[in-house]
């Protein structure tokens, strides 16, 4: 059973900031699966699958952020300097750290703990940020990646 409430978050042990209205997590479920398709049963039918892993995301909005979290999920292999692209040719191994929610003190929200062994911000993705007189909303994506605990695969573990 899952208890709602606050949440706060650490990435790479540095406390992020303020977030807006939570996280989002989407976990692979089934995740992705070669379908088995046959005419015997109808054209194109699928009749089985064969599933090969999924990906888990986590979103969410930074809101009064930490300066050095943000620098270092924009540009990880930049040491935190703004502006700097990341090298081409790295494995994002090298920019996977631990993202650990934990609930708000006083909050009798579920997992208490939920930690993402292996997370960096989503290939592909896009950071954008507002310069201007208003509060700087800076949606973030990340993903999480799997590994084996027990013989198991997993995305995160709850605490």
């Amino acid at each position: 059973m899952f208890i709602a409430g606050p949440y706060s978050a650490t990435f790479n042990s540095l406390g992020m900031g303020q977030i807006e209205n939570g996280f989002t997590v989407q976990e692979p479920g089934m995740g992705n699966a070669e379908m088995i398709r046959g005419d015997n049963l109808g054209p194109g039918a699928d009749q089985d699958g064969v599933t090969q892993g999924g990906n888990c995301y986590i979103s969410f909005v930074l809101m009064e952020y930490n300066v050095s979290v943000l620098r270092g999920l924009i540009s990880p292999g930049s040491g935190g300097v703004p502006g700097i692209a990341t090298p081409p040719g790295r494995l994002l191994s090298d920019y996977m750290y631990p993202l650990i929610l934990t609930k708000v003190a006083g909050s009798n929200a579920t997992p208490s703990i939920r930690t993402f062994r292996y997370a960096c911000l989503a290939p592909n993705n896009q950071i954008e940020y507002f310069m201007g007189n208003n509060k700087r909303f800076v949606p973030i994506r990340m993903q999480a990646f799997p590994y084996t605990l027990s013989g198991s695969v997993r995305y995160f573990e709850d605490a």
